[in-house]
């Protein structure tokens, strides 16, 4: 299963490492605020964005 994961790794483009790193910012932002509350205003368009390009991620991960 591993070896499978990294064959599909190998085939990430630009667009895909950008989403990742995206995605993988916008969650570390939400359990930021959670902690502290700096982006509380913003908290919901935050969890809906990165829901959204999670799901983007996941299907351009498991379309390969």
């Amino acid at each position: 299963m591993f070896e499978k994961s990294l064959e599909k790794a190998k085939k990430f483009t630009l667009l895909d490492y950008s989403l990742l790193k995206i995605v993988l910012v916008l969650f570390g932002i939400i359990i930021g605020t959670l902690a502290s509350g700096f982006f509380e205003s913003i908290l919901l368009l935050l969890i809906v964005l990165f829901v959204i390009l999670y799901a983007i991620l996941m299907f351009r991960y498991l379309k390969k």
